[in-house]
């Protein structure tokens, strides 16, 4: 690569006898953008702008320059945009897919192709720096630029970002790489503070970043959101400490139209270098000034006598259909391609040039957007017989809502974890109808077999120990309680999850275990609690804990009683959690293990369905 690191570094000692010979107001106007939109009127705004979405004018047609010294043949920063491209020019320049599109390739050597044919062209333009390669991370499903970036992992944001820094600069063109750092959402961008922690940082947010850099990347641009609370234009900790020490970059930083940049007392501190409109303060002068300069003469930048001839780059278009069916818009194919994003060149592409040619394309493309509005209200005429058929499983929840059932050897205690598991298996059920059972000395059926799993975790968040008889814990007659909700002539369909730290101080779980065996009904015991130490018992009062001759009452897992009883009655143990740990979820369990007892026809009936007929539009 031409433009590389090593290249640009033999070039320190020039750069630094030229900056010798400015003045302060050269380095500054090297580090600004040649456009103040602080002297504009409100009115002459307005008219630019005007001007500039009008006709065959539209946003950077032509580079934007920024500094540029004349009489040591120091050349601007001539900025062209991306990333589908460069977006100067008008219907000259190759429309690739969107980045999105040429990440699901996942070809380097492709991408990296790419970036030559958008080096010459952008070289055909006089453009010396390309702003195109975007590799933010999309997490934010909101964020409407997600298609300018490859991909939401960051080996990958990393290797095609690389390759196209590689394409791009083995033109003589600078690569600059955005948004640095964490710009992840658009509505929110100028306002948002990111945090996350250090590890997250270091091996998911800045890795492809740092991935660019070490390709050569040139240049780097700050977002405009801020990191801990620290603008990113200003933030030390990533300009300084990660940017430039760690990561050794050589290149230099800048930020657009000074979106990112908020200039107060300390700013000078803060890392932030090149700066393009409404410069009003620079941050460390000679340092920005010799990466700024050696950058220029290292990269000889030039423009082709004929910018046509840089256009003829002969891009291989075949390989883009070999790559499943991804078509590129060139030259040869539309004249606008480039050209695509805006509205008035959208109609002027999808509109002949033929005068006599106007009246039927016309007609053509409003018949289409006709039919498919009308296709997208869905028509629908005549009747058709379906069978539908509903099949489900019967399964209660018996849980332990006894006075041990708060010990805290499980976060934040025993019942909360219980309840919060059996909202996990609330949302695995699907069609199945289920039962909740709350027990201490006896069981009550607090929600009978249902399908409105609504009502049911309306049930279950207002379970407390005051939801049964309190008492000495009976899994016995919680078991018979669970029984008895369901339908005998259905047992081959039912299923029973008992859920406890396994007290049994009446002694009738296994009688109740054989009963339910004889009828063909599983129990998935689940047990709550810690085996070795276990937990003391907090009080009714929920200050202290529960005593007996001056000792504090403890409790803890008892294992033995719920294997018996799921062994006897056909079902399975499972320890839910132990110690705070939560390696198994009931959710999973129910997947696991549940969905293995046969569903049964619920009902069965004929319905007439109107036939959909919205295709015969879109043929």
């Amino acid at each position: 690569m031409r433009a590389s690191k090593e290249l640009r570094l033999t070039y320190t000692e020039k750069a630094q006898q030229i900056v010798d010979r400015l003045t302060l107001e050269q380095k500054v106007w090297l580090m600004s953008g040649n456009i103040d939109f602080t002297k504009f009127s409100p009115e002459e705004f307005g008219k630019m702008v005007t001007e500039m979405l009008s006709g065959d004018n539209h946003y950077n047609i032509t580079p934007y320059d920024a500094g540029g010294i004349e009489e040591y043949n120091l050349p601007p920063m001539r900025f062209a945009d991306g990333p589908r491209g460069i977006v100067c020019g008008n219907w000259q320049t190759t429309c690739f897919p969107v980045t999105m599109a040429r990440g699901a390739t996942f070809d380097q050597d492709l991408e990296e192709e790419v970036g030559h044919v958008i080096g010459r062209e952008a070289r055909a333009f006089g453009a010396n720096l390309f702003a195109g390669v975007c590799i933010n991370m999309p997490y934010n499903p909101g964020w409407g630029r997600s298609q300018e970036v490859y991909g939401e992992e960051t080996t990958h944001l990393g290797k095609m970002g690389a390759a196209l820094v590689r394409g791009v600069q083995d033109e003589d063109i600078m690569a600059c790489v955005k948004h640095y750092a964490f710009n992840n959402m658009e509505n929110a961008r100028f306002k948002v503070s990111v945090t996350c922690d250090q590890r997250t940082e270091q091996e998911v947010l800045l890795p492809h970043f740092k991935d660019c850099i070490d390709a050569g990347a040139a240049s780097i641009m700050s977002s405009y959101n801020r990191y801990n609370g620290v603008h990113c234009g200003h933030h030390n900790y990533l300009l300084n400490q990660v940017l430039k020490k760690e990561w050794d970059f050589d290149g230099f930083e800048f930020d657009w139209l000074r979106w990112g940049m908020y200039f107060k007392p300390g700013a000078e501190r803060e890392g932030a270098e090149l700066l393009n409109a409404f410069m009003e303060e620079v941050v460390k002068i000679r340092d920005a000034a010799e990466r700024r300069v050696g950058h220029s003469i290292a990269l000889g930048h030039r423009v082709p006598p004929d910018p046509r001839a840089a256009l003829n780059h002969g891009f291989d278009v075949a390989r883009w259909a070999e790559l499943g069916g991804v078509q590129m818009l060139t030259l040869s194919t539309f004249e606008n391609a480039c050209e695509f994003a805006m509205p008035v060149s959208l109609w002027r592409r999808l509109l002949p040039r033929a005068p006599r040619l106007f009246n039927v394309q016309a007609a053509l493309l409003l018949t289409g957007l006709f039919l498919t509005v009308f296709a997208a209200a869905r028509p629908q005429w005549g009747h058709s017989a379906q069978v539908m058929k509903a099949r489900s499983r019967n399964v209660v929840v018996a849980l332990d809502v006894s006075r041990s059932m708060l010990a805290n050897d499980v976060r934040p205690n025993r019942l909360e974890r219980a309840k919060a598991d059996i909202a996990d298996l609330i949302d695995s059920l699907e069609g199945d109808r289920c039962a909740f059972v709350a027990f201490r000395r006896t069981g009550v059926l607090l929600c009978p077999l249902t399908t409105d799993h609504a009502f049911l975790r309306t049930t279950l968040e207002n379970a407390t120990p005051e939801s049964a008889p309190r008492g000495e814990t009976d899994l016995g007659g919680a078991i018979k309680t669970a029984l008895d909700a369901l339908d005998p002539a259905a047992d081959d369909h039912n299923a029973i999850i008992l859920i406890s730290d396994g007290g049994d101080l009446r002694g009738g779980a296994l009688d109740a275990a054989r009963i339910a065996k004889a009828r063909n009904v599983p129990i998935f015991t689940v047990g709550l609690g810690d085996t070795r130490q276990g937990s003391a018992i907090p009080d009714a009062s929920g200050t202290g804990n529960q005593q007996y001759k001056g000792q504090a009452v403890m409790t803890k897992l008892e294992e033995k009683a719920l294997s018996e009883i799921a062994r006897t009655s056909g079902g399975r143990y499972v320890p839910l959690a132990t110690a705070g740990t939560a390696e198994t979820t009931l959710g999973a369990i129910y997947r696991q293990y549940l969905r293995q007892v046969a569903a049964m026809a619920q009902a069965e009936e004929e319905e007439l369905r109107a036939t959909e007929r919205f295709g015969i539009f879109l043929v």
